[in-house]
């Protein structure tokens, strides 16, 4: 019995270090990194940092999709997908949200009622490129409308709006300020119709800069961890917007606007590298009470 809770606390202090050694990663591993769809995860509720949503142009929210998987789609059987509501009475109007990668390239459809998209989670603060492989399979009749947000969907959160072709185009915003728990939102509009609006679409993140605050002695980046989405003021909340994405005005239209003022605390490398110290207080911890049940068992075999 005693053999088996030494086991036991063992391997819990063994799961313990795995984890504080897969979440570390140094400044130069995460610029070198690039965040993208992984085709091995699809069907996971997250793949490679990213969720699937789409835009209910009806109340103006962001709306998670569901995994369909093969042979299960009202809207493509041979294919599985990302999509949104499937009943019959729910879906009238939002049939054919698809965000599918069954073959070489992701492929993204929207519906009337529902743009089609997804979004990153952004697990740094510093600064990130977001670039975006688009292209209409076709634009007739007409073609599909591609927009980029940063925490919203709002005319001021607004990063990219772009009117694909049929010819592909690599998409980039730059020098987009960041902070933890940012979330990055693509989405893609039929405009007037749904015909013809399967679209090729990759999008990618990666981290150009970090903030010197957030990265320890030792070159670890950290997270940080009590920073929430939109606390820079009180515009930034999940209320709706005034006006639909799809809405704009020829002034109004950008293609690439990074966020005016850096979005960093001072504080937050320091509570990351306190949370560090926590969890390797928590594995000394374990490690000594395993050690102390190894000298009792010692004591009793003695005796």
């Amino acid at each position: 019995m005693i053999r088996k809770i030494i086991s036991a606390v063992l391997c819990a202090a063994l799961a313990v270090a795995l984890v504080t050694t897969a979440s570390a990663i140094t400044k130069s591993e995460l610029l070198e990194t690039t965040y993208q769809f992984d085709q091995i995860l699809f069907g996971e509720e997250n793949v490679g940092g990213f969720t699937f949503h789409y835009y209910d142009k009806a109340d103006s929210t962001i709306k998670d999709c569901v995994y369909v998987p093969i042979g299960e789609s009202p809207w493509n059987p041979g294919l599985d997908m990302y999509t949104g509501p499937t009943d019959e009475e729910e879906s009238a109007g939002y049939e054919y949200i698809i965000m599918n990668y069954t073959y070489g390239c992701p492929t993204i459809h929207p519906s009337l009622m529902g743009q089609t998209g997804c979004a990153f989670h952004c697990p740094y603060t510093g600064t990130v490129k977001i670039t975006t492989y688009f292209r209409c399979g076709s634009v007739l009749p007409d073609a599909s409308e591609l927009f980029i947000y940063l925490n919203e969907v709002s005319e001021s959160a607004r990063l990219l709006d772009y009117v694909g072709t049929e010819t592909g185009v690599e998409t980039e915003v730059e020098n987009v300020e960041v902070k933890a728990g940012d979330i990055i939102y693509w989405f893609v509009d039929c405009m007037e119709t749904t015909a013809n609006d399967s679209c090729d679409f990759n999008p990618r993140v990666n981290y150009t800069a970090v903030n010197d605050e957030n990265v320890s002695e030792d070159e670890q980046v950290v997270t940080d961890t009590d920073e929430q989405p939109g606390t820079d003021s009180e515009e930034n909340s999940s209320a709706a917007p005034d006006t639909e994405p799809g809405q704009v005005t020829d002034s109004e239209k950008q293609t690439s606007k990074a966020t005016d003022k850096p979005k960093t605390t001072t504080e937050s490398g320091e509570e990351g590298q306190n949370n560090t110290w926590i969890i390797i207080g928590i594995v000394a911890a374990v490690v000594v009470i395993a050690a102390v049940v190894a000298v009792l068992i010692a004591k009793k075999k003695k005796k």
